[in-house]
């Protein structure tokens, strides 16, 4: 069994995934009602499968409780961080691919974008991408849950022209993208003022 952890693509681990069957229907399959992507919902404790059409349509598969501890398939690779076997499991958030050895060993292998950006909170960790529980993308410390900077798009290690602060990030609008300053508290955020600062693309 190799230690190396190149192996590990998306793709790689997509086809691995396509291959369970623990469900009859699992997440991201086509809604059988109108060929809509199944998506990963939470009420209470509970989890379920729903339409991304709803409202339009409100079909719903109930799924078994999701623990943590659940392991689908053990894959021929290891941990970085104890050499244990790497493995898909289940959480509450969905499928991901985590040690075996948990919880002595709390590795998980992140598909999401890690940057080299310092967070300018604690200065202590960086930032990198998360999904919110609605799916949609934002940069977060890795030292949460001590540590709660978030930043609504991809952060960049510029100094902002109007008060200094050591990170700006790129902000979706509907005409595109602009760079906004990552304190919330400058004067630029409160004028909704693109910076204008060279970055690469």
């Amino acid at each position: 069994m190799s230690d190396k952890t190149d192996d590990i693509t998306e793709a790689a681990i997509a086809n691995t995934l396509e291959k369970q069957q623990d469900y009859t229907l699992r997440e991201g399959d086509a809604c059988p009602v109108c060929g809509g992507k199944l998506v990963l919902k939470h009420v209470a404790k509970s989890s379920f499968l729903g339409c991304s059409n709803y409202p339009s349509c409100d079909f719903t598969y109930a799924l078994q409780a999701i623990s943590h501890n659940i392991i689908y398939k053990t894959l021929d690779l290891t941990c970085p961080k104890c050499h244990a076997p790497l493995c898909i499991r289940g959480g509450r958030y969905g499928v991901f691919i985590g040690c075996s050895n948990y919880p002595q060993c709390n590795f998980i292998y992140n598909l999401n974008k890690v940057t080299q950006v310092a967070c300018p909170m604690c200065q202590g960790g960086i930032l990198e991408q998360r999904r919110s529980r609605s799916n949609k993308s934002f940069y977060g410390c890795s030292n949460y849950p001590k540590c709660k900077f978030t930043l609504a798009g991809e952060p960049i290690a510029k100094s902002c022209p109007e008060c200094g602060f050591p990170v700006v990030f790129k902000k979706k609008t509907t005409k595109g993208y602009k760079i906004a300053c990552a304190n919330s508290l400058c004067s630029s955020r409160h004028k909704r003022k693109s910076l204008d600062i060279d970055i690469e693309t």
